[in-house]
């Protein structure tokens, strides 16, 4: 994942349970490798096809715990916790069945504007709360399968 701010790039790579970061807003601006509680919040999001696809294949157990309304439209709360122990929330529209959020203990995840691309439906607009921090984020182009070299994942060499 590659998040760019105005005039900064912060990339984070994540495979399997190790991942690196480089941050451009601390004096040591090189690459660091992620503590395991680092990379825990990202897990889910490495998981493209998402924590309740395959969930028994890939270890997950999943709970219904209630219904909540997001924006309005009423929710399964549904609990997912990962083969590792760190669980999720996930409220899945009771209407349509589309993730309407993601929470954990450390952020707050919500999906909106969903459209089809390449036959897949996927949110075009994310917006992601950590503490007093929102990040909005809007897709203007999706690929589906490209071709990516993997060694993009790989620890950067000096």
């Amino acid at each position: 994942m590659q998040t760019k701010y105005p005039g900064k790039t912060m990339p984070i790579a994540i495979k399997n349970n190790s991942g690196w970061q480089i941050n451009p807003y601390i004096e040591n601006k090189e690459a660091a490798v992620l503590k395991k509680n680092e990379i825990e919040p990202y897990l889910y999001q490495t998981d493209l096809a998402g924590p309740l696809y395959q969930y028994k294949a890939k270890g997950n157990e999943i709970s219904l715990i209630g219904k909540e309304k997001v924006e309005g439209d009423e929710c399964y709360v549904l609990y997912v916790k990962y083969k590792n122990g760190y669980g999720v929330k996930i409220y899945m529209s009771a209407k349509n069945y589309q993730i309407k959020r993601i929470r954990d203990k450390f952020r707050e995840v919500n999906y909106s504007d969903y459209q089809k691309y390449g036959g897949i439906l996927l949110p075009n607009a994310t917006e992601i709360k950590t503490g007093n921090v929102t990040m909005l984020f809007s897709f203007t182009k999706v690929k589906i399968n490209p071709k990516i070299n993997m060694n993009i994942f790989n620890f950067p060499k000096k």
